[in-house]
């Protein structure tokens, strides 16, 4: 799974694993399900991702609307253990690959791949879309680990300084106790901006020295990237003006 975005993991691991699991008979509806569940979970449980920035910023604004002063990350951290559909996501995608057991739909449509090689029902008409199409990769090009790990790892550093940095970190001494109390006054948007950008900048400069896309096509590759999530945006900043709205005329003191 990848860790910094749920949007991300569907967008990368589906397509990727799609030509083994087709290989292995292995039905797309598992393959969905797979993906679905260690998406959200696996983001909302890792140190660093964008719904984890999310939350950071949430809970900055109940910790000031209450006047209670502490540390949002640590928070954050201590919530992880209570993340029970996270956890038990995780543990029954475990279990239904370790054990090989299907239910309902789900062992039809496995049947279904095992006896016949469809991977898909009759009649079924793939969601693909060009975003989706767009990040597969070339079969001409000689694939690297590096050139997913690269960018990846970039994000995770950037990110965690960009925490320390704007949490004020540069002006306390390095200490444990110091670092987690950066993260927690720190904007984890900015921070993940930053990692986004650098990661983006390192995965181009990647792409066009080793003449695996032309600088054209490295833009062409990144805005596709980008479009695939501006659906998310568009409903954060709904959500956002509705939260807003509701402050302002007293919604919350109404209800309560």
């Amino acid at each position: 799974a990848v860790f910094f975005d749920d949007y991300a993991n569907t967008l990368i691991v589906g397509p990727t694993m799609r030509p083994l699991t087709d290989a292995k008979r292995i039905s797309r509806e598992k393959l969905s399900y797979i993906v679905d569940s260690t998406a959200a979970p696996v983001a909302g449980m890792a140190l660093i991702s964008t719904w984890v920035g999310y939350e950071l910023g949430l809970i900055n604004d109940a910790l000031k609307a209450v006047g209670i002063e502490a540390n949002s990350y640590t928070i954050f951290l201590k919530s992880i253990p209570f993340r029970f559909y996270d956890i038990l996501a995780l543990a029954l995608v475990f279990l239904v690959g370790y054990l090989m057991r299907d239910f309902g739909p789900m062992l039809t449509a496995e049947q279904r791949a095992r006896k016949t090689g469809k991977v898909l029902a009759d009649g079924a008409i793939p969601m693909a879309t060009m975003e989706i199409d767009a990040v597969e990769s070339d079969k001409d090009v000689k694939l690297k680990i590096s050139n997913a790990l690269v960018p990846i790892i970039t994000l995770v550093v950037v990110a965690f300084f960009g925490l320390w940095y704007n949490g004020g970190g540069s002006k306390l001494p390095i200490t444990l106790a110091n670092i987690r109390d950066a993260f927690g006054e720190a904007d984890a948007s900015v921070a993940l901006l930053w990692g986004a950008a650098c990661s983006g900048i390192v995965a181009i400069c990647m792409a066009t020295m080793q003449k695996i896309l032309t600088l054209h096509e490295a833009f062409e590759a990144w805005v596709n990237g980008a479009k695939s999530l501006v659906i998310t945006c568009v409903i954060l900043t709904f959500a956002w003006s509705l939260g807003s709205i509701a402050e302002k005329v007293g919604t919350a003191d109404y209800l309560v």
